[in-house]
């Protein structure tokens, strides 16, 4: 057999493993970035879960407030100070 086509053939065959390699850890990266992204979502889950109880407290504080100013108006007007 010529020397060049043995070459030809063992290139090409190499070709396609570094390829079929390429291919295979590509798509493991891909997988881990998936992973990543799900992990990313699952913590913006989070966060949104997190500014929600923290609306609700001051949602709580502001109708506290306005239950103090409206106290504070009624007592002044008892005592004469409006």
């Amino acid at each position: 057999m010529d020397s060049s086509i043995v070459v030809a053939i063992v290139s090409a065959s190499g070709a396609v493993i570094v390829s079929i390699t390429a291919l295979l850890v590509n798509s493991k990266r891909f997988d881990d970035m998936g992973k990543r992204f799900d992990d990313m979502g699952k913590r913006f889950d989070d966060m949104g879960k997190r500014l929600d109880r923290v609306e609700n407290t001051l949602a709580l504080i502001q109708s506290d407030l306005k239950e103090f100013y409206r106290d504070l108006t009624r007592i002044k007007e008892r005592v004469g100070l409006q």
